[in-house]
């Protein structure tokens, strides 16, 4: 018997990073029958007030929390909640994200002597222009795909906003199905490969083509890796949609409404969320709206 990792409902703060509109969002998808959360957190926020917070939205105490961190934390807990559907164990879950803004020190802390070997790397500027000559990216045509001005700089500094997230997670109902999932690693130094390779591998889990993929967001920064990750798995640059930049840790769950709505909006079934940060980590969801799937 399949069993499925369906999206029933979901909330957004975009702009608000505060405890509060982790509460408000949360409590608009939560129901009587939870019996499971997986919160993502960025930098500075402590996981005892996402503690607080998933009680103040009304969760009962015995239920198990499970808290990510790190620069992609908000897609990491989607995906520990949809394999936690996927393999039995659990019905129906919370997932959220919080964030403030901007994306938290890199290198991390805790690093040794022995581990120190981010700062032989080079710089995130440095990385996207190898990525530009690598993949011969144009930058007006990158910017102009949707018809738009043919302004804009691929290695411009983003700097993301706060932001909360929710969604409710079940095994049932006939929401948008989470159809594969995937990571990807690479080298930090080429840190944007990682998301190219997960979108790679959740394709190859279900044995479809690119070709199958209507529509994807990219929540990598800068320009120049999400046209490099476009460009790496040969997705045409028109099916990326355009999202604003938020905290890289609540990025991917705030651009994922929004990816849902646009192929609703087109009749289409396919979708592919992909993210990644500076950590040489990358993640792929691929997502079919069709009903009963």
């Amino acid at each position: 018997m399949r069993r499925d990792a369906r999206l029933a409902a979901w909330a957004m703060r975009p702009g608000r990073g505060d405890a509060d509109a982790l509460v408000e969002a949360l409590s608009e998808v939560s129901t009587a029958d939870v019996d499971g959360v997986v919160i993502g957190i960025g930098p500075g926020i402590d996981p005892g007030v996402v503690r607080l917070a998933v009680l103040a939205a009304g969760v009962r105490a015995d239920v198990p929390v499970q808290i990510c961190a790190g620069s992609d934390a908000g897609h990491a807990a989607l995906h520990a909640a949809a394999q936690a559907v996927l393999s039995g164990y659990q019905q129906t879950l919370l997932v959220g994200a919080i964030a403030g803004a901007g994306s938290g020190a890199w290198p991390p802390a805790g690093r040794t002597a022995d581990l120190d070997w981010r700062f032989s790397y080079p710089t995130t500027e440095e990385q996207g222009q190898h990525r530009i000559q690598q993949h011969e990216l144009d930058g007006d045509a990158w910017f102009s795909r949707h018809d738009g001005a043919a302004e804009g700089d691929l290695l411009a500094a983003v700097e993301g906003g706060a932001g909360a997230a929710a969604f409710r997670l079940s095994g049932d109902g006939d929401g948008p199905r989470i159809a594969s999932l995937a990571g990807g690693g690479a080298d930090p130094a080429g840190a944007g490969r990682a998301v190219a390779r997960a979108g790679e591998r959740a394709l190859h889990h279900v044995q479809l083509e690119l070709d199958v993929v209507d529509s994807a967001v990219i929540a990598q920064l800068p320009a120049a890796e999400q046209a490099a990750t476009a460009a790496a798995l040969g997705l045409p640059p028109t099916k990326v949609q355009e999202v604003a930049a938020s905290a890289p840790p609540v990025w991917a769950l705030l651009a994922l409404p929004g990816l849902l709505e646009g192929l609703e909006a087109r009749d289409q079934r396919h979708g592919l969320l992909l993210s990644g940060g500076a950590d040489g980590l990358g993640r792929a969801t691929l997502l079919d709206t069709l009903p009963f799937a």
